[in-house]
């Protein structure tokens, strides 16, 4: 995925209002400051609404509202390589 459709993700998750809002690190926040460098991936903070790791961990999550985020976003397979990196 590209930087690019990542932001837009993000974007439409904050106008959505699933996401309050966001900040955007690493390599690609910094070209703001600093002479522009390659990267392959975009860092990003999320002030989020839900406290998604909280209501994992705590087993209440309402997983069907959060499956039908997952694919109005297109990150199902995002979702599931995160699952098998983490063990979740």
């Amino acid at each position: 995925m590209r930087i690019r459709e990542v932001i837009e993700i993000v974007n439409r998750m904050e106008e959505d209002g699933v996401i309050s809002s966001y900040a955007i690190g690493g390599a690609v926040g910094a070209t703001f400051y600093i002479e522009p460098a390659s990267t392959m991936d975009v860092d990003i903070f999320i002030q989020d609404k839900l406290r998604l790791s909280q209501f994992i961990e705590e087993d209440a999550l309402d997983m069907v509202f959060f499956e039908t985020l997952l694919t109005k976003y297109d990150l199902g397979q995002k979702w599931r390589l995160f699952k098998q990196q983490f063990g979740s």
